[in-house]
C-alpha cells in the first residue's frame, strides 16, 4: 500500500495509479475522493507499519508548522523494508542536513538535488537494502512527480474525470 501525504488535489496519488501503484491513497486535511482521504502530515490515520511507500511532495515536509510529529507519522506508519521519497526545499546546506535527522531511524540510499537549486528529493529505506527495490521506488517517485501536473492538466481539461474509479 502507497501514501502521498499532504496532496491538496491527489494529483501525486493518480500519477502513481497511473503507473500500476493500484492500491495508493492521499491524505489532505480536506478530502478529495477517492483519491485523497481526510488527514495531515502530523497526524497520519493509519495504524503503525501500514505502507510499503510513502510520498510527501510539494517540500510538505518544510511547510509543516509541526515538522518533527511530520516525520514521526512518516516513520510510525511506514512498514519496516518500506520506502520513503520526500521531496524537500532547503535554503542551505545546514538546513539540507537538519531534513535528515528527522529521520535517523532509516537509511538515506539516495540524495538528489533538482536544478542546481535548493530543491532536492531524499529516498530513505525503513529496514533491508536492495538495490532494485531502491531503483524502483526512486523510479516510481520521479514519474510521478514529472506526471502529476500532465495529470491536473488532463484533468482540467476534462480528458479524467475527477471521480474516476480505480
Amino acid at each position: 500500500m502507497s501514501l502521498c501525504v499532504e496532496t491538496p488535489s491527489g494529483q501525486e496519488v493518480f500519477a502513481l495509479k497511473e503507473i500500476g501503484v493500484k492500491n495508493s491513497i492521499g491524505i489532505f486535511k480536506k478530502a478529495s475522493k477517492p483519491l485523497v482521504i481526510s488527514g495531515e502530515g502530523h497526524r497520519i490515520p493509519f495504524a503503525n507499519n501500514t505502507f510499503d511507500f510513502i510520498f510527501s511532495g510539494g517540500a510538505r515536509l518544510d511547510k509543516s508548522a509541526w515538522p518533527s510529529e511530520f516525520a514521526f507519522e512518516i516513520t510510525r506508519t511506514l512498514k519496516p523494508e518500506g520506502f520513503l521519497v520526500a521531496h524537500v526545499k532547503a535554503k542551505d546546506k545546514y538546513s539540507f542536513n537538519s531534513f535528515l535527522d528527522f529521520f535517523d531511524s532509516c537509511e538515506l540510499v539516495k540524495m538528489r538535488h533538482i536544478d542546481g537549486s535548493a530543491n532536492g528529493v531524499l529516498v530513505f529505506n525503513a529496514g533491508d537494502n536492495s538495490a532494485g527495490r531502491i531503483r524502483q521506488a526512486a523510479a516510481a517517485a520521479l514519474v510521478a512527480t514529472q506526471a502529476a501536473p500532465v495529470a491536473m492538466q488532463h484533468r482540467r481539461q476534462g480528458k479524467i474525470s475527477a471521480t474516476m474509479k480505480f
